[in-house]
């Protein structure tokens, strides 16, 4: 999700950043930030105060996972940023690359079964760690890990992949959608 941060004579300005950042590392940025000490081992996101303060983009420490409201949705986002995978309430996995595929249209499950075995591994593992009931308002549901090793693999065509994935993203390629960019009205006047 983009975001702004201003910081006067701290955070430099103009600067432009893609590292893969989460609401979740917030907290340990600002405490950071502020010179708030922190147990890293109770916060799930990580420090980025060393990118907003003008360091180089970098990946994450450790893979993003989350879970939609303690239902069956999972997804994780590898270290790089690059790679997202989902498991769907339906049951159905999806492998996508940010990369070259921002808005999730193509999915790799099957033309990228080593990256998707090591994710659904990961993924796995990340939710044994995770409470059995959670509890949202008055209701508590109990979590549904199980189907995580009952999912199937979403169909999809692995046709002008290795096109796909060598070119800038934004050729378009058949099955591979290119971004829609709205038009410029002719006859607009931008002066108001």
């Amino acid at each position: 999700v983009p975001f702004l941060v201003r910081w006067p004579g701290t955070i430099p300005a103009g600067k432009t950043d893609n590292s893969p950042m989460s609401f979740l590392d917030w907290l340990p940025t600002a405490c950071s930030l502020a010179a708030v000490p922190y147990k890293e081992s109770s916060i799930e996101g990580e420090n980025f105060s060393d990118v907003w303060l003008g360091g180089q983009e970098r990946k994450r420490d450790r893979p993003l996972y989350w879970n939609k409201e303690g239902g069956g949705d999972y997804a994780m986002l590898s270290q790089s940023g690059e790679w997202k995978l989902h498991f769907n309430v339906d049951g159905r996995w999806e492998l996508y690359n940010l990369k070259y595929d921002i808005e999730e249209n193509k999915n790799l499950v099957q033309c990228e079964p080593t990256k998707a075995k090591h994710m659904k591994t990961k993924l796995r593992e990340w939710t044994k760690t995770l409470p059995s009931v959670y509890c949202r308002s008055k209701r508590c549901k109990s979590a549904k890990f199980g189907k995580l090793d009952r999912g199937k693999d979403l169909e999809g065509s692995c046709t002008d992949y290795e096109e796909y994935m060598s070119s800038d993203g934004f050729v378009p390629v058949e099955g591979f959608p290119k971004p829609a960019i709205p038009p410029v009205e002719a006859n607009r006047d931008d002066s108001t």
